[in-house]
């Protein structure tokens, strides 16, 4: 467990599903993007295939989260970084991105990818600040890759 006050970054739990589901579904209303995503059915069930999922909370409330997923055998894919828009500016974001990345180095990845939108432009600045590398090539998502060995 990752503390950083005033949060807690932790590996997620069964009964952390809807509320997570609830703050995500208001963060993709709110930038006008489809709130009904498949992916966010699957967070925080067991045995779904991701090789790690990762909260944020605060009180015990989830405010934050991120999942980790194979790609492969030595390379992952972050998906669905989240932060709930009343606790932004805390450092929620970058505590979940680095606790991804320590699960990646735990299960021996060599790099770690993710996509955004251009219109994400907190993500986009987050991950330009922490030294994820934008791939070449413009389009809807932007790709950004971040080397771990």
């Amino acid at each position: 467990m990752i503390e950083a006050l005033p949060f807690v970054v932790r590996h997620a739990v069964p009964a952390d599903g809807e509320p997570v589901r609830t703050f995500v579904r208001a963060v993709l209303w709110s930038y006008g993007l489809d709130a009904q995503h498949p992916d966010l059915g699957v967070f925080a069930v067991p045995f779904n295939g991701a090789l790690a999922e990762l909260v944020a909370t605060k009180g015990g409330v989830p405010i934050g989260m991120i999942a980790l997923w194979p790609r492969g055998r030595e390379y992952g894919w972050i998906s669905k970084l989240f932060v709930d828009p009343e606790h932004r500016g805390l450092g929620v974001g970058r505590a979940l991105l680095r606790a991804a990345e320590d699960e990646a180095r735990t299960w021996k990845l060599k790099a770690i990818g993710l996509s955004t939108l251009p219109r994400l432009r907190e993500a986009v600045q987050l991950y330009e600040s922490m030294g994820w590398q934008r791939q070449a090539g413009e389009g809807k998502e932007r790709i950004y890759w971040r080397m771990l060995t």
